[in-house]
């Protein structure tokens, strides 16, 4: 399940602009640890 929690996760981000997921998704979330492991 958690599989399919990544797979979507990445799914919703290619809609969006690399710039966004560069310069705004992927900073937060690594700031506020909330990555799956």
């Amino acid at each position: 399940m958690l599989d399919k929690g990544v797979r979507v996760e990445q799914q919703a981000l290619a809609a969006n602009s690399l710039e966004f997921v560069a310069n705004e998704y992927l900073p937060e979330k690594i700031e506020n640890e909330t990555f799956l492991n």
